[in-house]
């Protein structure tokens, strides 16, 4: 039987912060990536929360947490240039390639 590729919680969030906070983006992403290590090291923090609520059977938290979470992630980075967000692998609908003005 194949082994779960699930991760522990916390384990996934804990691993892409990590390398987040490794990388030295140009000065033109310095604002954004910043605000994205803001966004990961909440996600990190109510992940490892909702490990906790889901080890302890704490059914109500382990759900609000979850929402929280979800609201975290959710927004994304609106304010970002989408340039930066393209980088990070999400939509960017502005973003035309490198030859745009963005």
């Amino acid at each position: 039987m194949p082994r779960s590729t699930t991760q522990a919680p916390g384990e996934a969030v804990a691993a892409m912060e990590s390398a987040a906070q490794e990388l030295e983006p140009p000065e033109r992403f310095a604002a954004d990536h910043a605000h994205w290590l803001e966004q990961l090291e909440e996600q990190l923090r109510l992940d490892r929360l909702i490990g906790e609520t889901a080890r302890d059977g704490e059914a109500s938290a382990f759900i609000s947490n979850n929402i929280r979470l979800g609201l975290t992630v959710l927004p994304g980075l609106p304010d970002a240039d989408p340039a930066f967000v393209a980088q990070l692998g999400g939509p960017s609908p502005m973003y035309n390639g490198p030859d745009s003005e963005y």
